[in-house]
């Protein structure tokens, strides 16, 4: 999968094979709803816009990620913006902004259902890119610990550089 995202998109992410792909326009979604999504959803979603060299802020990241999921998602979600974490996150040259919160059905929903998100602004000056790189899990009634780090370690293996490119980098 990682090498025809780079042939198709240029970039690259490492994903279990249970992860269903899904793609429209430029915003490519991967979802694992495996055994039952009424019990487990993990999803990702990457999509990008034009570079810009000034920081994204936490709110234009918020409301990026918002417009993608209005526009994509299957359901509508909703930021709780309450328990909101900012970080500012290294992998080799690139830094990257990072916000966790929380997502729900919006209040007037008669089915109640939230978890928590991780969303990446990744800057790729090379290709003249800015992505959103987003994750998300509901995972009622469960630890969500081992899920948050599975999708941890899915967002930490993005790559919008080639890997002969990284390669004459070093």
């Amino acid at each position: 999968l990682a090498d025809s995202l780079w042939d198709q998109a240029r970039f690259s992410i490492l994903l279990p094979q249970l992860y269903q792909r899904r793609t429209e326009d430029s915003v490519f979604i991967f979802r694992n709803d495996n055994p039952d999504p009424s019990e487990l959803i993990r999803q990702i979603t990457v999509t990008w816009r034009t570079y810009s060299p000034e920081r994204i802020t936490e709110d234009e990241l918020f409301a990026w990620r918002q417009e993608v999921a209005d526009q994509h998602f299957g359901y509508p979600q909703v930021l709780d913006l309450e328990l909101t974490q900012t970080r500012r996150l290294q992998q080799g040259e690139v830094i990257m902004e990072e916000v966790r919160a929380v997502w729900a059905n919006p209040p007037e929903d008669l089915f109640p259902a939230g978890g928590p998100v991780i969303t990446r602004a990744i800057p790729c000056p090379q290709q003249g890119r800015d992505y959103l790189v987003d994750a998300w899990l509901y995972a009622p009634g469960r630890n969500k610990y081992q899920y948050i780090l599975q999708l941890e370690a899915i967002l930490d293996s993005f790559r919008c550089t080639s890997a002969s490119a990284m390669a004459s980098a070093l």
